[in-house]
């Protein structure tokens, strides 16, 4: 029942992310390194931006929404704990996170990316027995094994960023400038 919405935080993410690092890779190629931190800094605050807007939504309409993607009676408290935690408070992680790997990615840092998305997705298969049964959490401890996970990866993100940016490896920025 989340699935669709989750897909569209994701692909919040992927807008910013392939979108700008396409750009930031024909960038590279031409020496504009200025520009280089001017759109990695939009990119990164963009999909914090569109995807703080779009989990907010979530959030206000979160009935109206459960009830179109076909919750019941039975499924509606789960589907709206699930929503909650991994689109209302994990979106932005998600989205943030799935940006900064696709401009990593795109100045030729795909070791990073990949490690920090792989980090990610076992991180949540580590978090998801735990929170599920150990904590007796079920659908709303999956839930929380995701946004935990997502939210990790991002601050790896963000970590690997601002070491590059300090020895100044690569053009990307979070600040548009240095």
């Amino acid at each position: 029942l989340a699935f669709p919405l989750f897909y569209i935080i994701t692909t919040i993410g992927n807008l910013f992310g392939i979108g700008g690092g396409s750009l930031i890779s024909r960038m590279m190629g031409m020496g504009e390194n200025g520009e280089i931190r001017r759109v990695s800094a939009f990119c990164f605050y963009g999909s914090i931006a569109a995807s703080l807007l779009y989990s907010v939504l979530c959030g206000c309409f979160l009935v109206p929404l459960l009830i179109f993607l076909g919750a019941s009676g039975q499924t509606f408290s789960f589907a709206a704990h699930y929503v909650i935690l991994v689109i209302v408070i994990g979106g932005p992680p998600t989205a943030v996170g799935l940006t900064l790997s696709n401009l990593l990615r795109s100045v030729g840092c795909s070791k990073q990316a990949s490690f920090g998305m792989m980090f990610g997705g076992i991180l949540n298969l580590v978090l998801d027995p735990i929170f599920i049964f150990a904590l007796r959490l079920n659908v709303a401890g999956a839930a929380a094994a995701t946004a935990v996970s997502n939210l990790i990866s991002m601050i790896y993100f963000i970590v690997v960023f601002v070491r590059m940016a300090g020895k100044n490896e690569i053009a990307l920025s979070l600040r548009g400038s240095d």
